[in-house]
């Protein structure tokens, strides 16, 4: 989306957004003009984060959704799950594939109603999802200025919805960096911001229990197979690439790197099955030091951006690289030399 303000919507008074002082994530958000407490009412915990470009709120959302349950990627690994390549979500679906990786479930639907249904389907949602610690993202026309003014984008936003009251819902809103990390909206507010009465939300399929959500590992390999996206997918091509493989690294696990994934297994006596796992990660990364060159070198420079470095990736591995190492290193508690070792390319991957 974009965040050029392309018309202030005309509301009146009462359908302003509405909220109460209180502490999400570790900080408070403003109180708004005429606000009573609500009495009924159910709020989760997480860290507010403000969208990175003005084209990632979807990435900005799942990031804020996602830290309910202590699951925090850097947004650029999600803008990556997400294809966000410099434009906005080019598929909802992208949105939902990447709540139930995460989250380790397959719980999140898109949902989308009539316009007579919708109201009352999302807030049945709401609760549904609040209730259980899972927030609702939702594709609407307006975000929050910071000023208190809603502003009508020309592309649509997603948002969060992570709470709700008797009459509200409390709204984390990636574009509202000056209001964050949240506000009280009235339920007709949210309901009259709808673009295409969607969102997606977990669901109870079938009446089964909704399954709790599991944080990914953060220690030992991530398995990659055809499919997965991301840094680690790129990292990954360029390290096949260094092996002699002329797939392209474009982080996105394909039918091509699925095929040099297998010869690379075969060469090396494991098991031909195209999954990049426990087994296969150990033969296939590269020592990358100081002053190395290449395809290898790229691939730690990808995997360090993954983790917040901003690095050019051009194969040439000298001082800024090499701090960028040790500035994760340190972050990991692991030895602080400066190369991508084996332990460090675990850490990373």
């Amino acid at each position: 989306m974009s965040l050029i303000e392309t018309r202030t919507a005309q509301l009146s008074r009462r359908s302003l957004l509405r909220g109460a002082a209180v502490i999400v994530g570790g900080a408070a958000a403003a109180t708004l003009p005429g606000v009573t407490a609500h009495a009924a009412s159910k709020k989760l915990d997480y860290t507010f984060h403000s969208q990175e470009t003005g084209w990632s709120c979807s990435a900005g959302s799942s990031k804020i959704a996602l830290s309910a349950h202590g699951i925090n990627p850097p947004e650029s690994e999600l803008r990556d799950a997400l294809h966000l390549n410099g434009g906005g979500l080019a598929s909802i679906d992208y949105l939902v594939n990447v709540m139930n990786r995460y989250t380790g479930t397959n719980y999140h639907q898109l949902r989308q109603w009539s316009n007579a249904d919708y109201a009352g389907r999302l807030d049945a949602d709401v609760r549904h999802n609040v209730d259980r610690g899972y927030g609702l993202l939702i594709n609407v026309w307006y975000y929050n200025s910071g000023h208190n003014n809603p502003v009508r984008t020309s592309s649509g936003h997603y948002l969060t919805i992570m709470g709700y009251s008797d009459d509200s819902y409390w709204i984390a809103d990636p574009a509202s960096y000056r209001n964050g990390p949240g506000f009280w909206a009235s339920k007709s507010t949210l309901v009259g911001w709808r673009k295409h009465n969607r969102y997606v939300a977990g669901v109870n399929i079938n009446g089964s229990p909704t399954p709790p959500p599991t944080q990914p590992p953060t220690d030992g390999w991530t398995t990659l197979k055809n499919g997965s996206t991301g840094f680690r997918v790129g990292s990954l091509q360029h390290l096949l690439r260094s092996r002699g493989s002329s797939i392209a690294a474009d982080g996105h696990f394909g039918a091509q790197t699925e095929r040099a994934v297998k010869s690379f297994q075969s060469r090396n006596a494991l098991l031909d099955d195209g999954i990049v796992g426990a087994k296969t990660w150990p033969k296939v990364i590269i020592r990358v030091t100081k002053g190395s060159t290449g395809s290898a070198a790229k691939a730690a420079q990808v995997a360090l951006n993954g983790h917040g470095a901003r690095l050019v990736v051009d194969g040439q591995f000298g001082a800024r690289s090499v701090e960028a190492a040790k500035t994760f290193q340190r972050a990991k508690k692991i030895e602080i030399d400066g190369l991508v070792g084996p332990q460090t390319w675990e850490a990373l991957i």
